[in-house]
């Protein structure tokens, strides 16, 4: 008896400190008061419904939204890709609250659904009413979450990175005191390409609430948001959805991202030798080598092969496989053209059994552009 209440009193004074010694360290790091941030070169801060967003909206076109991942921001989408696609399309991308530089605020519940709602008055601040939603790990999971709940608001889906595997960590961090104690510490998240990238991130580390928000978040995806997309979500989108994932990641296998394909009925594409990089050979944004990005999964495989959605797979295989900077930069631009070609022309399909079907008339099987709009539920 006696050694059980010195056990509990031992472990009572243990979860004491962690939490006194997080509280004294997240006083040190987060200095720095939102308000008093500028906006990074290019983006701005959006007054939306339910908060100030820090948002990066480029080009003109069709629109694609880009979701980034856990614990980091429109800061990874910012050079390269974005600008990429910027070049025939409307780019959007934007911090999460909680994230980068957009607003703390204690009564927000960091999650899945605060994201997708936010992702929402976004393009609703924005006059946007459909965009391609291109998701970067967690982001993939919002961007199918946002495709069930408001398919009116999708045309497509591509996830990068993007599985149910749950790191041994992660199980720690859920731990009373002891995910405080970590995340006190942090400095950062992650790094970037750049100096001028790299100086941001750590600058958005500084900002007041930002460690309560990461941890929030960590322990939700541990019970309530994780339990969520085992139990459904993923069987539910009704976009066509393409997934994709590097042979050589170590933090999303492509078993496990092959196995999320499953579910929602996507195509799946393994990208050979690649990472959750490209080895950080390109001078543009860490996620054109981490990405290999796009949307050619929009319809039928065999009938897709003849369109410019099929061609992208060749342009993206070169492009892994040349050894010049310069070619790796030409090739992945010329692979997301075709991949914008895939969103604009292919066709948003609907679901007839278990495969996605195309809508429309051209003898190819490609649905022609007009019927996309109408055929999106």
């Amino acid at each position: 008896m006696q050694v059980g209440f010195a056990m509990l009193a031992f472990l009572v004074v243990s979860v004491a400190g962690l939490y006194l010694y997080a509280a004294l360290n997240v006083a040190k790091m987060e200095t720095r008061d939102l308000s008093t941030l500028a906006p990074l070169p290019g983006a701005q801060f959006l007054q939306t419904r339910s908060g100030r967003v820090h948002v990066l909206d480029m080009g003109q076109g069709p629109p694609i939204l880009l979701l980034h991942g856990s614990g980091r921001g429109l800061i990874d989408w910012q050079q390269g890709l974005a600008q990429r696609l910027a070049e025939h399309h409307r780019v959007i991308a934007f911090d999460y609250y909680g994230s980068g530089f957009s607003e703390r605020r204690p009564q927000f519940v960091y999650g899945y659904d605060l994201w997708v709602a936010q992702a929402v008055d976004v393009l609703d601040a924005l006059d946007v009413e459909r965009a391609t939603v291109v998701g970067h790990s967690v982001g993939g999971a919002i961007a199918c979450i946002f495709a069930v709940e408001h398919s009116e608001r999708v045309s497509g889906v591509v996830t990068i990175g993007t599985g149910m595997e749950i790191e041994p960590q992660q199980f720690a961090l859920a731990a009373p005191g002891l995910g405080e104690a970590v995340f006190a510490r942090m400095a950062y998240y992650g790094s970037a390409q750049t100096e001028a990238q790299q100086a941001a991130l750590e600058e958005a580390f500084r900002v007041r609430g930002t460690r309560a928000a990461m941890l929030q978040y960590v322990r939700r995806q541990m019970t309530v948001d994780g339990l969520r997309l085992v139990t459904g979500v993923f069987e539910d989108v009704r976009a066509p959805v393409l997934h994709l994932s590097g042979s050589a990641d170590v933090n999303i296998s492509p078993r496990a991202a092959g196995a999320l394909a499953r579910r929602t009925g996507g195509r799946f594409q393994v990208i050979e030798g690649v990472g959750r990089r490209l080895d950080r050979r390109l001078e543009t944004d860490r996620q054109l080598g981490e990405a290999e990005v796009v949307v050619d999964g929009l319809g039928d495989a065999d009938q897709l092969d003849a369109t410019a959605g099929g061609k992208f797979a060749q342009d993206l295989q070169a492009a892994v496989a040349a050894d010049a900077d310069e070619r790796i930069e030409l090739q992945l631009a010329i692979a997301l053209d075709h991949l914008v070609c895939a969103v604009d022309e292919a066709a948003v399909g609907h679901r007839e059994g278990e495969g996605i079907a195309l809508v429309g008339g051209a003898e190819d099987g490609a649905a022609e552009p007009q019927h996309v709009a109408a055929v999106a539920r």
